[in-house]
């Protein structure tokens, strides 16, 4: 016999027919009147058909969701820089916000004022700065937390049990995982260790792009990952409390050997120029890329940079976001030049000392040792 066919349910349809007229708009979009014409805001560069494009790429859904996903790629924030003094009781600002439109010729960028984005997708400031307050504090996406299918959650651990339980189910597991294996990675992820300022280094971004022209096969793109610096905590981290710990307990260090000595008990150590050769990629990059003014994206306050091979051409494109992709992959190479004729040379080990400064160790060395050998002065 068939299967009982299950009944509509019509509360379900009245709910639904609810949130498509919450989440939609039957009022034309607001073009901006404040005429901000600056770096920080160009609102009067947006005409009629910008606004109307933007607002129905907003409202081509009706979903909840996936409308403040749309709004998370066109607001960044960004950490407070200067703080001012507290007037009485108000709290100070957790975080900072920027707010952009797309245009609908060239597809750019547009900086705008708070009202100008609020008036364009008819919206209140109270579901914006949720949306964007929650992604600052989680770095992840919006998600549905209201509601849903309570049954599917209840029962999930009785589902996985069973399918664990099933020999079949565990062995096609096994044959995807292997099939995953054996198709290899075209992706490598890079995290930086969350000092500040690292994401201005142009010369790493010169060297990666010039590894994955010379000397790749099967990688198509790197990813290098700046956390956010202070608010992160990365497994280096563990071995740099237990390192610095244990210097902190010893009197005296004379020789370098002392620090490797620590340094081997937590980790493994690679010298400098020794294990790992030096390229001078910084004299050779001024050649062969663009100044960091010249880039398409702003370096400073990008942080994730993705760099693709495509036909023999690498790309780069910076990102605000973590998550969100809204960045354009284009090259930085000047014109007419190519990463073939970036051809660094190996630098020597060690960095000649200022004889000034030998004079100033060598008094330090007789005033804690005494009177030194000529081997010592050398």
């Amino acid at each position: 016999m068939p299967a009982r066919k299950r009944p509509y349910i019509k509360p379900r349809r009245k709910k639904e027919e609810r949130a498509k007229i919450r989440y939609s708009t039957d009022q034309p979009p607001i073009k901006p009147t404040c005429g901000h014409n600056t770096k920080a805001y160009q609102c009067s560069k947006l005409n009629s058909n910008d606004v109307l494009f933007f607002n129905r790429a907003f409202y081509a859904t009706n979903d909840k969701i996936k409308q403040d996903n749309f709004n998370l790629k066109y607001v960044i924030s960004t950490a407070i820089i200067r703080r001012r003094p507290k007037i009485g009781n108000k709290p100070g600002r957790l975080m900072a916000l920027k707010y952009f439109i797309r245009k609908k010729i060239n597809r750019a960028l547009i900086p705008v004022c708070k009202k100008a984005f609020l008036g364009i997708l008819n919206l209140k400031k109270g579901r914006l700065d949720g949306v964007a307050k929650r992604h600052y504090v989680t770095g992840s996406i919006a998600v549905e937390n209201r509601g849903g299918d309570k049954k599917m959650h209840a029962y999930r651990s009785r589902k996985e049990a069973v399918e664990k339980q099933d020999v079949c189910s565990t062995c096609l597991q096994l044959r995807e995982e292997i099939t995953v294996e054996k198709k290899g990675s075209e992706k490598i992820r890079l995290m930086a260790d969350g000092c500040g300022g690292q994401n201005k280094n142009s010369i790493l971004l010169s060297a990666l792009m010039n590894w994955l022209y010379m000397n790749t096969q099967n990688i198509k793109s790197i990813e290098i990952i700046f956390p956010v610096t202070g608010h992160s905590f990365l497994p280096p981290d563990r071995v740099f409390a237990l390192t610095e710990k244990q210097i902190r307990k010893m009197e005296t260090i004379l020789l370098p050997e002392d620090y490797m000595d620590v340094l081997k008990e937590h980790a493994t150590v690679l010298r400098l120029g020794t294990d790992i050769p030096i390229f001078d990629f910084k004299t050779q990059s001024r050649n062969v890329l663009k100044s960091t003014q010249s880039f398409h994206f702003q370096i400073t306050k990008c942080k994730r940079f993705i760099i693709t091979l495509h036909r023999g051409a690498v790309k780069i494109r910076g990102e605000m976001s973590y998550y969100s992709d809204t960045g354009v992959a284009k090259t930085i190479n000047k014109r007419g030049q190519s990463f073939e004729k970036l051809n660094p040379e190996m630098l020597l080990n060690g960095v000649p000392v200022n004889e000034a400064k030998l004079i100033d160790v060598r008094k330090l060395l007789e005033t804690h040792f005494g009177q030194i050998g000529p081997r010592c002065r050398n």
